[in-house]
C-alpha cells in the first residue's frame, strides 16, 4: 500500500497538549520521559499572555529528579534567565519561566499562526521532536508547514515529482473524513486549531 493510499493522521482527533508542541522547545530544554515534563499555559496567576509558561516534572522519585534538575534544567534555565519562580507541589517540581525573548512567535502561537511561527522557532520545534531516528510526528509537521508539498503524502496524479506531492492543505481536503472545504482553508492558511485553556491549565492544591 503506497502513501497515497491510506490515510495518514495529518489532523489528530483527539486533542494534543499546543504548549508542548510548540513552546516547550523554546526553552532549550530536553525531552526526558523518566519525569514526565509537561508545559502549560496557565497557573495560578501565570499566563502565557504575560509570556509566562509553566513546567512540571514528576518528583515521585525526589533525589532523581533533583539530580536531574541540577545537571539538565537549572542550567539551560539559568543560561537563558528563564527561570521566574520554582516549586514543589506533591509530586510535581513546577518551574515558571518567563520566555518573553519569543514574544513574537508567542502572539503568532495565540493566534493560531504557527505556520507564521520565525525560522529559529521552527527549527528549535523541529530538532525538539526528533529523538534519535524518529522524526518529528507529522500532525505537527504539517501544521508548521500546511502549503509544503509532502512526499510521505502522496501525489496528486501518480507522478513522483516534489511539484505533485500533495500538501497538508490539499491532503486533508481531498479526505472526506475532515469534511473541510478547501478554498476555505486555503483562504485561512493554517491547518492547526486554538489551545484549549481548560486543558492546558496546570490545576494543583498548593
Amino acid at each position: 500500500m503506497t502513501s497515497s493510499e491510506r490515510m495518514i493522521n495529518v489532523l489528530r482527533k483527539e486533542y494534543w497538549n499546543r504548549a508542548d508542541a510548540f513552546l516547550m522547545p523554546l526553552t532549550g530544554l530536553r525531552k526526558d520521559e523518566r519525569f514526565d515534563p509537561k508545559s502549560f499555559l496557565f497557573w495560578n496567576d501565570n499566563t502565557i499572555y504575560d509570556y509566562k509558561l509553566t513546567i512540571s516534572y514528576n518528583n515521585e522519585d525526589r533525589e532523581q529528579c533533583l539530580s536531574f534538575c541540577k545537571k539538565h534544567v537549572f542550567p539551560v534555565l539559568d543560561r537563558n534567565s528563564y527561570l521566574v519562580e520554582n516549586y514543589d507541589v506533591k509530586d510535581r517540581t513546577i518551574f515558571v519561566l518567563d520566555i518573553s525573548d519569543w514574544a513574537v512567535d508567542i502572539h503568532q502561537f495565540l493566534a493560531g499562526k504557527y505556520s507564521k511561527l520565525s525560522k529559529a522557532a521552527k527549527d528549535m520545534i523541529e530538532n525538539y521532536h526528533t529523538f534519535a531516528k524518529d522524526k518529528i510526528p507529522i500532525h505537527i509537521y504539517a501544521v508548521l508547514y500546511p502549503n509544503t508539498p509532502m512526499e510521505v503524502l502522496g501525489s496528486i496524479s501518480g507522478i513522483r515529482e516534489r511539484r505533485d506531492w500533495y500538501t497538508p492543505i490539499e491532503y486533508i481536503c481531498r479526505h472526506d473524513t475532515y469534511d473541510l472545504d478547501y478554498d476555505v482553508i486555503k483562504k485561512i492558511g493554517e491547518i492547526g486549531t486554538l489551545y484549549s485553556e481548560e486543558t492546558e491549565s496546570l490545576l494543583t492544591e498548593e
